[in-house]
């Protein structure tokens, strides 16, 4: 009698009679099975308690898959392993990791750190602690008023300077520059006279921070060539010059009379000389 491999399932044979009773002995044993193969299947689908366990499942490499998952969560998955994720622990040096540009991130920290520095630098310039500054000012009398050059020891930018001219206590003019090189213009020294000293405060502004020095300064009045010139022609236009330069001319002298007989000083002065 002829029986399949795996079952045992009856085969009948050209020829052969009374095998009723064998192909349904055959139908039972397949009804078993396929009964068996459904609740196997139902079972680890749904809610049964035959499912398979984690360390049942194998993986392409052999491995069950409860340890590839313990290997994942540990961070150490075999050498052939890739993926995009790293663990908690894991970490790269910074020269290590490249970015889109094809330089490393430790490049770019470095350089950061360096703009970052000379950002620092150039604030320092611009808004200094004047504190161990050093401030000076050179004072001139100047044809029309006082000139001032500021100075700073050593050469930082300022904000602006602040000067202040006072006399005897009292403020006479005040003025703001961001400049170093200042003017006080003649006109705003009200009341200061030729040979008066006066109190020159000089203060640098940066930032928050500010430094002040204060000069006693002479004030001289310093003329112009034009008004010096006009001095001497003054000084020498006195009645005596004027008779004098006309005394060698008698018609010049009496034109003089004439024209100034309103004096009658000078008129008789005019007379005398004229008679000589």
């Amino acid at each position: 009698m002829a029986e399949t491999t795996n079952y045992n399932l009856y085969k009948p044979q050209a020829g052969e009679s009374g095998w009723a009773q064998a192909l349904n002995n055959n139908l039972d044993v397949i009804d078993a099975q396929m009964k068996s193969n459904q609740d196997g299947i139902s079972n680890h689908t749904g809610t049964g308690s035959n499912k398979h366990n984690a360390d049942q499942i194998k993986t392409a490499n052999g491995s069950n898959v409860e340890s590839e998952i313990a290997a994942l969560i540990s961070g150490k998955a075999d050498v052939n392993h890739t993926h995009n994720y790293a663990s908690a622990n894991h970490s790269h040096l910074a020269e290590e990791v490249i970015m889109p540009d094809n330089m490393d991130i430790g490049h770019h920290i470095n350089r950061i750190d360096s703009d970052i520095s000379t950002i620092e630098n150039t604030l320092d310039l611009m808004i200094v602690d004047l504190t161990p500054v050093t401030i000076s000012a050179s004072i001139y009398n100047r044809m029309g008023g006082i000139r001032l050059i500021c100075n700073t020891s050593p050469v930082i930018n300022i904000t602006y300077w602040i000067v202040t001219v006072s006399k005897d206590g009292i403020t006479i003019c005040e003025g703001i520059s961001s400049s170093n090189i200042i003017f006080i213009a003649e006109d705003l020294l009200v009341g200061v006279e030729d040979g008066d000293t006066l109190n020159v405060a000089i203060t640098a502004v940066s930032g928050q921070s500010s430094k002040s020095r204060t000069y006693n300064h002479v004030y001289h009045h310093v003329n112009n060539s034009i008004e010096n010139r006009l001095d001497a022609i003054e000084a020498q236009l006195t009645i005596g010059n004027i008779i004098d330069a006309f005394a060698q001319d008698a018609d010049a002298l009496q034109a003089l009379a004439n024209v100034l007989h309103s004096s009658n000083t000078l008129a008789q002065k005019v007379a005398e000389l004229s008679q000589i």
